[in-house]
């Protein structure tokens, strides 16, 4: 669940459940796998957001520093894991999840505003866009690739 609204008025509660589903899953699911990733030479994809890296979305701090801890613990996790073989990469993605969609029908001029900041014109496809782009990272065509972030939004939140 994403707590969202101003720094303020952030509870202890909406913090400790989204460190620990966010920062904390993570970390800890990354461990418990890090056995079988170091025997079989295999590869992590973390998500990020790219409401951590836009000013115009007022509201997101709490979500936003999660994901970006999560962004951190993956470069991290590729500096010390790299010598087991193991490569760490993270996607911010832009796609038609569920709670995007809620969220269109829910506000759909704030939602058309949103669309309209992509430069490719239209919010990305989960398998096809996005998919796509985490098989990339999980391939042997990116052996040589690790703690980088691979923006899949059409161009929407650059890094800056």
């Amino acid at each position: 669940m994403v707590s969202l609204g101003p720094v303020l008025e952030i509870t202890e509660k909406a913090a400790r459940r989204t460190w620990e589903s966010g920062f904390l899953g993570s970390l800890w699911f990354m461990q418990a796998a890090h056995p079988a990733l170091k025997a079989t030479k295999g590869s992590v994809v973390n998500l990020g957001t790219g409401s951590a890296l836009r000013n115009d979305l007022p509201g997101f701090a709490l979500y936003a520093g999660t994901k970006e801890m999560i962004r951190t613990l993956t470069r991290m996790a590729a500096l010390e894991w790299g010598a087991d073989g193991i490569r760490v990469n993270s996607v911010i993605p832009n796609a038609m999840s569920p709670g995007l969609k809620m969220w269109s029908e829910f506000a759909p001029k704030e939602f058309e505003d949103f669309v309209a900041t992509i430069p490719l014109g239209r919010v990305g496809r989960l398998e096809q866009d996005v998919g796509r782009a985490v098989a990339f990272l999980l391939s042997e065509d990116a052996a040589y690739v690790t703690g980088s972030t691979l923006m899949v939004d059409g161009g929407q939140a650059y890094l800056r």
